[in-house]
Parts: C-alpha cells; sequence; structure tokens
C-alpha cells in the first residue's frame, strides 16, 4: 500500500505541513533511509513505514532545482537520503532496505555492474545472470585494496581502480577489505 502527500512547487504553508506530516510519519515509523527518485519528470521521495509505503512528491514536473534542493535539505536533516532510478514499489523499498541493512552489517562483498543488485561471492548474478566481476577495487593514493562493491576510496575519498585480484589472492579474512588492506600494488 502506498501513502501520497503532493506538494506545490511554491512550497506553500500547507506545502510545509505535508512536509512535516511526511517527515514526522517516517519517524514515528523509525525509517532512518528515504529514497529519492524522479517519474515522468517528477521528482519524488519515498519512505517505508510499516507495511506501507510513504510518498511525498511534487504536483506536477520539471520543478525549479532549488524548490527541489530546499525540501532536499528539509528531508536530509532527519534522513539518509538514497538517490535511485530503480525503486518504483514497496516490493523494490522492501529489497533495497534489505540490501543497505546488508551493507550496515557489512555482508555485501560485490554488487552486480549489470543490475546494480548487491550480491554475494558468486559466478553470476542471481538477479539478471550477468557474469560477476570479483576484482578487487584498489586506491593508488593509499595503496589499499577494498571489496569489490566499493567505488571510492573511504580514506581519502579518490575513486578506486579494479585490479587483477581477488579477496581468495590473499591470506586475509574477507570482511578486512571493507577497511581495507595493504596490498603490494597489483597490475591493473
Amino acid at each position: 500500500m502506498e501513502i501520497e502527500l503532493r506538494i506545490t512547487d511554491k512550497l506553500t504553508k500547507d506545502d510545509q505541513d505535508d512536509i512535516n506530516n511526511f517527515i514526522d510519519v517516517a519517524v514515528t515509523y523509525k525509517c532512518t533511509h528515504i529514497f529519492q527518485s524522479m517519474m515522468g519528470g517528477i521528482d519524488y521521495w519515498l519512505a517505508p513505514v510499516g507495511n506501507f509505503v510513504l510518498r511525498l512528491s511534487f504536483h506536477k514536473p520539471h520543478i525549479a532545482k532549488k524548490t527541489v534542493k530546499k525540501v532536499q535539505e528539509l528531508l536530509s536533516e532527519k534522513f539518509k537520503i538514497i538517490r535511485t532510478h530503480s525503486v518504483v514499489s514497496p516490493t523494490d523499498i522492501k529489497d533495497k532496505m534489505e540490501d543497505i541493512e546488508r551493507v550496515i552489517r557489512r555482508e555485501v562483498y560485490m554488487t552486480c555492474d549489470v543490475c546494480h543488485h548487491t550480491i554475494d561471492f558468486n559466478d553470476y548474478c542471481p538477479y539478471c545472470g550477468a557474469k560477476a566481476d570479483e576484482r578487487l577495487n584498489y586506491c593508488g593514493a593509499c595503496e589499499l585494496a577494498f571489496v569489490p562493491s566499493y567505488s571510492h576510496c573511504p580514506d581519502c575519498g579518490k575513486k578506486l581502480t579494479r585490479v587483477n585480484a581477488t579477496v581468495w589472492d590473499y591470506d586475509v579474512p574477507n570482511n578486512h577489505f571493507f577497511d581495507g588492506v595493504s596490498i603490494e600494488p597489483p597490475d591493473a
């Protein structure tokens, strides 16, 4: 089930009330992450609350960026906002939240390069069938190797490079690659 609150591009007092109602309901249900997406040119935010999804959206497409940014700022005071292009249903949100919880528990080693689902070490993605790429990502500046699901170094912020090495090439517990493992610079 989905409940929708529509706001105008004027951000009137009624719109502010709807934004605050969205925040209050989401906080009541202990929501910590919300999803931001766009469909048909209309920006919207989704909060998984209990057995339903709460949607906050504009009443028309192509709203000024400064207005969208203002709403984004209000929401980001209370929630971690996850920008996505693939969340369109309550079922999708449940799946995404399960993925987020796995990341928080440090159970996500890989992300499928095709469908972007989080996956375990497999030869193929169980969601789309694409060949999985187990190669590590490497930060040349810090000389640290990270799990394949990372795209940027958590220490220096630089973009990581995919290298011809996997967690199986090192005598180190797999979960250490979340924090980075110091290795000799491998061949890219």
